[in-house]
């Protein structure tokens, strides 16, 4: 019977000393600019495990801290033109990965959901919280560091007011942001 446990130890041992080698991690900056009814900008640290799957396909997990200015007010003048007034907010943005890399080059795409610290504190429905999406295109430089590109569509609840009309409302849009990420590799 010891004989058998130790033999069980000993295979799990191995197994999780093969999978350890799959796994990887990253550090990540990433700031972005928003357009159209997009954030002023946004400044986000994250951190990233990924388990490296056959193929170079690569899933994981992410969490992190957003700092971002997103529109809450978009203003349709009487001539036509619009004005974008912006709240500072933080949110925690917790996100699922999938990737797939060749050589340098690499594609992933987080989807995930954010909530946002008014939604936290306050019984304010503005800024950017829910269901996010981010494909990216990137390259790797070094054995430890990356660079990617990315476009941001974030949930984003705002008001929308017709001044013309004299009408308002709140409601719920997608809100575009160019991203640009820098990753330290583990």
């Amino acid at each position: 019977m010891k004989k058998t446990v130790f033999l069980l130890i000993l295979c799990l041992a191995s197994f999780s000393m093969q999978a350890q080698e799959r796994f990887s991690y990253s550090a990540e900056l990433v700031a972005g600019v928003g357009f159209g009814k997009g954030p002023l900008f946004s400044v986000t640290p994250e951190f990233v495990v990924q388990y490296e799957l056959d193929g170079g396909f690569k899933a994981g997990v992410g969490a992190g801290l957003r700092y971002a200015r997103p529109c809450t007010l978009y203003t349709i003048n009487e001539d036509g033109t619009h004005s974008r007034s912006f709240n500072s907010e933080l949110d925690l943005p917790v996100f699922l990965r999938l990737g797939y890399g060749a050589g340098w080059l690499f594609a992933q795409v987080d989807g995930g959901y954010s909530i946002g610290a008014p939604t936290l504190f306050s019984h304010l429905d503005v800024g950017l919280h829910g269901f996010f999406v981010e494909p990216q295109l990137g390259c790797k430089i070094g054995d430890h560091s990356a660079l990617a590109v990315g476009v941001l569509m974030h949930q984003n609840t705002l008001t929308i007011s017709h001044l013309a009309e004299g009408t308002s409302e709140s409601r719920k849009v997608l809100a575009p942001a160019v991203t640009l990420r820098y990753a330290v590799l583990f």
